[in-house]
């Protein structure tokens, strides 16, 4: 007996944008699969964006301004905590 092609029809619900929504990422996200093959900031990075995401309702077609975004957001993190003036590489 075939398999039947509904599933393939079916759209997926996004959820709403809750801000107590947890801050983890969804199991199906790279940086969960590749967590120990990437540095630590990438991981850091990439949660980072998806909580961008995630906060703008998920609406798609900003991921490169959310990487950078995030990335900005990240190195200010580390700058504060290490004490080290803006500009410096973040590897």
């Amino acid at each position: 007996m075939p398999k039947s092609r509904r599933s393939a029809n079916i759209e997926h619900e996004r959820p709403v944008n809750d801000s107590h929504a947890s801050n983890d990422l969804p199991a199906q996200s790279p940086a969960i699969h590749l967590g120990d093959a990437l540095p630590p900031i990438d991981v850091e990075v990439a949660r980072e964006a998806y909580h961008l995401y995630r906060d703008r309702g998920y609406l798609d077609g900003y991921d490169f301004d959310d990487w950078l975004e995030a990335e900005r957001r990240v190195q200010r993190r580390h700058e504060a905590a290490n004490g080290d003036g803006p500009g410096g590489p973040l590897r």
